[in-house]
């Protein structure tokens, strides 16, 4: 948990949002609402977006508000574009990947347990989408934001 004052990573927030959805599993059990992505439905996709928003997009947007005066636009979660060329986004990386290739946080997955893998998109230069749906270990993700300044 943070101390008050400490300011969080986004390798943080998106720790958090992980942790937050862990430990909501036996709540989304009791309620009916199925959680994992087999099953899935609208309720969990609406609590899994609104999450993500409360606890990574509005954090990232209080920072470049006070530092660059602009609110951007972000991807919604587990929503799929053909460009990201006028959004700012959350690129994943890993140490030993191809540093060439820019990978676009799409959302959270369960493969062998509760979300542990990462699901991407991969964008070429213009931020046109080349792939989608790669998947990375989410104990080898690492996050850095991309800023997409755009005309006020």
């Amino acid at each position: 948990m943070a101390e008050k004052g400490k300011s969080l990573t986004l390798n943080d927030l998106i720790k958090n949002f992980r942790e937050a959805l862990i430990v909501l599993i036996p709540v989304f059990r009791e309620s009916g609402i199925l959680w994992n992505d087999d099953e899935m439905n609208e309720d969990f996709e609406g609590i899994s977006e609104a999450l993500f928003k409360w606890m990574v997009i509005y954090k990232i947007e209080q920072v470049i508000s006070e530092k660059y005066n602009i609110i951007p636009t972000f991807p919604q979660y587990n929503y799929y574009y053909k460009s990201y060329a006028k959004l700012s986004f959350i690129e994943v990386y890993t140490d030993d990947q191809d540093k060439n290739k820019v990978f676009v946080f799409l959302k959270l997955k369960s493969k062998n347990n509760p979300y542990d893998t990462v699901v991407c998109n991969l964008i070429d230069k213009n931020g046109n989408v080349l792939e989608r749906d790669l998947e990375i270990d989410f104990n080898k993700a690492k996050y850095r934001f991309h800023l997409k300044k755009t005309d006020q």
